[in-house]
């Protein structure tokens, strides 16, 4: 591949080689040479980075900010045996991060276990395994088996606010702060007695330094380690009062890359993890992600994704 690479250098315009969207077409991961390349070998020859899996299609919150926000839908629950399908069909050989979940509640599955003892089984190798909890539902039973799988990385509670309980059951309806502390003392227990190497994370959408400062004293005296993220302009989510007119980016985001593959409940494949839905490039359950990825839904959304603003979702989508 170098040597192509050097030979196309070498013998092209320089014109020709300014265009960023000609290298694109025929170097990226997705590219010609790598479609080329799939069309003999029926192989992805590069790993994933990031890949979601839904296993739950909903959530019991309301979160401001968040699609589910303004959502009716019931909630749904992957299966284990769709589980399993999907996953033989990601034809690859190493993924860095699998998280099961994009927008639903991961712990309201209740084979979630089950699922998590799957991903041993499968071909590729996986990095680490991560989880997001809301951290308004807890099942003592349940969490212990979760943790007795020895194969879960990461716990990670969401959390939203400025560190007070008003502002927090403020944001997050109708989830309440008591639940959220219990939660965060009682999985703390129980990962220490049979999982101790499981990371625990909380993860807030909080800019300000002194209330980053305020959940730090909440959350580390409990054995979690705080993250904070600033808050995203995400369409069809019911939005803070600051956010009603948010300036959007033009051209495709960074979540529609080869290297991450988001997957729903459904087991559809979408772009990305800023709408439960904003397209569907293909089904992983009946087909390789290497024909998805190479597929002409996918390369025809990328194309008008060019256009943010004339998209019906992506134009409200504040991601970069």
């Amino acid at each position: 591949m170098q040597f192509i690479k050097d030979l196309m250098r070498s013998t092209f315009p320089k014109t020709y080689f300014r265009s960023k969207k000609w290298y694109y077409f025929f170097f990226s991961k997705d590219g010609l040479l790598n479609k080329f390349v799939y069309g003999l070998t029926k192989k992805l020859y590069f790993h994933l980075k990031q890949t979601n899996i839904e296993v739950v299609g909903g959530c019991q919150l309301k979160c401001v900010g968040c699609p589910h926000s303004s959502s009716s839908r019931k909630i749904t629950f992957m299966s284990v045996n769709d589980f399993n399908e999907c996953m033989k069909n990601i034809d690859v050989s190493h993924i860095d991060l699998l998280r099961l979940f994009n927008f639903g509640e991961s712990l309201l599955h209740p084979d979630l276990e089950t699922i998590l003892m799957q991903i041993p089984k499968q071909s590729f190798t996986v990095g680490a395994v991560g989880i997001h909890t809301n951290g308004q539902y807890f099942n003592e039973e349940q969490l212990t088996a979760i943790f007795k799988t020895g194969v879960l990385n990461v716990l990670t509670v969401s959390c939203d606010g400025n560190g007070t309980p008003e502002e927090y059951e403020r944001l997050r309806p109708p989830a309440k702060w008591d639940v959220l502390l219990h939660f965060l003392v009682k999985a703390k227990e129980l990962r220490d007695k049979y999982a101790p190497s499981i990371t625990l994370r909380t993860e807030t959408i909080c800019g300000k330094v002194g209330e980053q400062e305020r959940w730090k004293k909440i959350v580390r005296p409990l054995g979690w380690e705080p993250q904070f993220r600033s808050y995203k302009i995400l369409s069809g989510a019911v939005r803070n009062k600051d956010h009603e007119n948010p300036s959007i980016p033009e051209g495709i985001c960074a979540w529609v890359h080869p290297q991450r593959l988001f997957v729903d409940c459904e087991c559809n494949v979408i772009p990305c993890c800023a709408h439960p839905q904003a397209f569907i490039f293909g089904n992983l359950k009946k087909q390789k992600y290497g024909e998805i990825l190479f597929g002409r839904k996918r390369r025809l959304f990328v194309k008008k994704a060019e256009k943010r603003r004339e998209m019906p979702i992506c134009k409200e989508c504040g991601e970069p």
